[in-house]
């Protein structure tokens, strides 16, 4: 089907027997819609044509038909658009079948597009044509308004969208600038105005770095859909738009794992139905924030350096007091192959007495190093405490070393070499040594990091010997004396720092759980908050400062599963998400959070983790009953019970197994030497307990309607029942003498697929065509929300109808002879 914009034609070739053609409107017309049939019959074949004056807005659809089959041309109605002369999508027609030819034509006369082929004249113009047809098209001017048809031709027909575009300059907004994060996600933002019912087009661009396709987002056939065919490489997989509000008029772009060549210009270009586009222009910013200053102190010579930041950054020297002399220092700055800068400086130390602070900047943030001027202390060679920098923000990151080179103990973990010697860390970094000797004379560093900066304290110790006292009363009068401040102190210092009373939490394993901390805050306060399971010897399980989250420290084993939320910190609510929860993670959690001005909080919460009882397996073989269930935490309890009670003790033999994953599974057995009774198998924990019922028959012929244990069967039909129970059931097997399989959550095994006619909802079993081999036990397992349940049936199957009607037969046939003997011989 073609038209030349007033006369509509229709035509088909190669048809035989001779074919009709008919020609239909969507509205009734007055119109004559069979001006013109032409047939001609070349070599027995037929070729017909039609040709009709159109009117606008109508759709027209002309079917061509032979006694075999027949096939239609749809030309829809003209639609218009308004285009942007930077580029432009034209829909094609939507169609559930994959195109097996497409023509675009401009004006029904000048091809644009053929099968894939673009012409030569429409090569500036034409960036591409999707999978469904639509045709995209660049650098467009007046001169290209008009009107533009697409062809397209599949299995069901051919279809004809005839689109009429009118080329206008789009709104371009002023330029927004948003900053990003080095390897974080980051949004751009962009609004248009749109309809549910719109056909949107959606198109990101780095407008910096050539026009680089970022992503795409336009419908395909029938439904809206990304599109990554002319993505560029460098975004592969770290893009994504926010899918369900793009109805609402939100295209902003999410992108992940920020690298530094992200950094420019970038165009949010979005269309929709009936030509209405919008540009909006966003400037990125990359930034990789200073993380980390490190400070160190060798001989005369002060070393600061700071890796992994962008752009680059500023470092400056400061000294408390100021010195009389100008300070001489060497910088560097080089760059590594992700564009991230890594700076160093090193000042000639020439006075003492003094605090040296070396601050690394840049747009973002600045963070400090402080090396204080070096203290002495005289220590006992029993015990000897060493005070590290005094800060109100928890410490990230720990190092003690001896003499500047030789590290005692680093993040918690104590060298080897010190094992002896180390007896404890404070939470504020002090190290208590024992067993001390002259040898361990010398400068002992503490390098303390947290959230405001990086601290180094110098202590020079020298060890004293004590004065033994007679009987050691002294001595303990004074430990006693100490031990009763320590703990007085310790109170202290624990109302004044808000300690709120351990919370207890329960989670489920694998799942995610909320362990709650709220405190209070003003919008404009610079909040450090600090989460440490407190179990494991302080592990550090998520750090959030300078309104971002840090994982540095952070333990491997929370690696990916621990969340803030963000927009509610400054609501005051801290709360923590862990993610697939294991069990290795209970234990007495710390919440500790400050803001500026000094006031801080702590809150100690207790998480126990569950792995409930989902499912218990109950299972007969012979005389054997076993109960089993897995993956289960706490240790389960397994219980037995009977219905009616038994006269003798029950002896069943219990085992538990712990997985490495800690959970357990438990087993028990049963031997089983009464009949006509109901087993109970119970599993339970501190969370919630299952159970498993199982109902041992007796091999005795009884039919009954209530509690049926046997059953005599057709060979025609039987029904067996499964047990009843208000839940539906979450999972079903049936087996035939406790071992063979006939039909598992709904798939018949092979082996019984010419027995089993149906399976009911409530799990009834209905098997045909039987035989006395099919005379046995056969087992429901029904499990649901109450618990697992095993139902018993022995079936027997009779033959009774057939061999009453096969003797009856048997008797007819010889009387009959003899009668018809009879007559014949009269």
């Amino acid at each position: 089907m073609y038209t030349d914009g007033k006369n509509l034609t229709c035509s088909s070739e190669g048809i035989y027997p001779k074919p009709e053609i008919s020609w239909s409107t969507d509205s009734p017309s007055n119109q004559n819609l069979w001006e013109k049939i032409k047939v001609q019959q070349i070599d027995q074949l037929y070729n017909i044509n039609s040709s009709l004056t159109s009117v606008p807005d109508v759709e027209y659809k002309c079917t061509v038909s032979t006694g075999r089959n027949k096939m239609a041309a749809t030309l829809f109605k003209q639609t218009s658009l308004s285009g942007s002369s930077t580029e432009t999508t034209m829909p094609c027609t939507s169609s559930k079948t994959p195109p097996t030819g497409l023509i675009w034509r401009f004006n029904h006369s000048h091809i644009i597009v053929s099968d894939g082929s673009v012409t030569e004249e429409w090569r500036q113009q034409v960036k591409s044509v999707s999978m469904s047809g639509d045709l995209t098209l660049k650098d467009l001017s007046t001169d290209h308004d008009g009107i533009y048809s697409c062809e397209l031709r599949n299995a069901e027909g051919t279809y004809v969208t005839n689109t009429f575009l009118r080329i206008e300059q789009s709104q371009v907004v002023a330029e927004e600038e948003v900053s990003c994060v080095f390897n974080e996600s980051c949004i751009l933002p962009c609004i248009f105005e749109v309809n549910r019912m719109d056909d949107v087009v959606i198109q990101w661009i780095q407008v910096s770095t050539g026009d680089a396709s970022v992503h795409s987002f336009y419908r395909n056939q029938t439904e809206h859909r990304d599109h990554f065919d002319y993505q560029d490489p460098r975004f592969k997989g770290r893009t994504s738009l926010f899918r369900d509000q793009i109805f609402r008029g939100n295209a902003s772009l999410k992108l992940e794992r920020v690298e530094i060549p992200d950094e420019g210009t970038y165009k949010c270009y979005t269309a929709i139905e009936g030509g209405r586009s919008y540009q909006e222009h966003i400037k990125l910013k990359v930034d990789a924030p200073v993380l980390k200053v490190d400070i160190q102190q060798a001989e005369n010579k002060t070393t600061c350096s700071s890796e992994g930041i962008y752009p680059e950054p500023q470092l400056t020297w400061s000294i408390h007091p100021p010195p009389n002399e100008t300070l001489h220092n060497k910088t560097t700055v080089h760059q590594t192959e992700q564009k991230l800068y890594n700076i160093s400086s090193s000042l000639n130390v020439t006075v003492t007495d003094v605090k040296y602070i070396c601050t690394v900047s840049t747009r973002r943030n600045k963070m400090a190093a402080t090396l204080f001027k070096l203290t002495s202390l005289s220590g006992s060679s029993t015990e000897t405490t060493m005070p590290c920098t005094s800060s109100k923000s928890p410490p990230t990151g720990l190092i003690w070393r001896f003499n500047h080179s030789q590290i005692i103990m680093s993040d918690g973990s104590v060298m080897e070499e010190w094992r002896q010697q180390v007896k404890s860390v404070s939470m504020s970094g002090d190290l208590t040594l024992k067993d001390l000797s002259t040898d361990h004379d010398g400068i002992y560093s503490c390098e303390l990091r947290n959230a405001e900066g990086t601290y180094v304290t110098n202590t020079f110790l020298r060890i004293e010997q004590s004065q033994a006292l007679s009987g050691g009363g002294i001595a303990g009068i004074v430990v006693a004396v100490l031990a009763v401040l320590a703990a007085v102190l310790l109170v202290l210092y624990s109302l004044a720092r808000g300690v709120v009373a351990e919370e207890e939490v329960s989670c489920v394993f694998n799942e995610s759980c909320i362990l709650p901390c709220i405190f209070e805050v003003n919008l404009r306060d610079d909040v450090v908050i600090q989460w440490i399971q407190v179990s494991t010897r302080n592990a550090s399980v998520h750090a959030f400062y300078h309104n971002q989250d840090h994982f540095e420290r952070q333990d491997p084993r929370f690696k990916g599963r621990t969340a803030l939320f963000r927009d509610q910190i400054f609501r005051g609510n801290v709360s923590l998400k862990l993610e697939r929860v294991e069990i290795p993670d209970e234990g007495t959690y710390r919440c500790y959070t400050s803001i500026e001005g000094g006031s801080s909080y702590d809150e100690h919460i207790k998480l126990k983790v569950d792995a409930p009882v989902l499912k218990v397996d109950i299972q007969q073989a012979e005389n054997k009953t076993t109960c089993s269930s897995e993956g289960i935490y706490p240790e389960p309890q397994l219980t037995w019970s009977t219905e009616p009670p038994p006269n003798e003790t029950l002896h069943n033999k219990t085992t538990v197994h712990q997985t490495e994953q800690k959970l357990y599974n438990i087993s028990s057995s049963l031997n089983v030497t009464v009949t006509d009774v109901k087993y109970t198998c119970t599993v339970s924990t501190r969370r919630n307990k299952m159970a498993a019922t199982l109902v041992k028959l007796s091999k005795c012929k009884e039919t009954t309607l209530g509690k049926q244990t046997s059953l005599s069967g057709s060979s025609t039909e039987t029904t067996m029942p499964c047990t009843s129970s208000k839940s539906p059931p979450t999972g079903l097997i049936w087996r035939f003498n406790h071992r063979q399989i006939i039909v598992s959550n709904g798939s018949v095994m092979e082996e019984w697929r010419q027995q089993v006619k149906s399976v009911s909802k409530s799990g009834d079993l209905t098997l045909k065509d039987l035989s006395t081999d099919h005379d046995g036990i056969y087992s429901c397992e029904l499990r649901n929300a109450e618990g697992t349940h095993v139902t018993n049936t022995f079936l027997r199957i009779e033959q009774g109808n057939v061999s009453n009607l096969i003797y009856l037969s048997l008797l007819i046939i010889p009387i009959a002879v003899a009668v018809g003997m009879l007559v014949y011989c009269k």
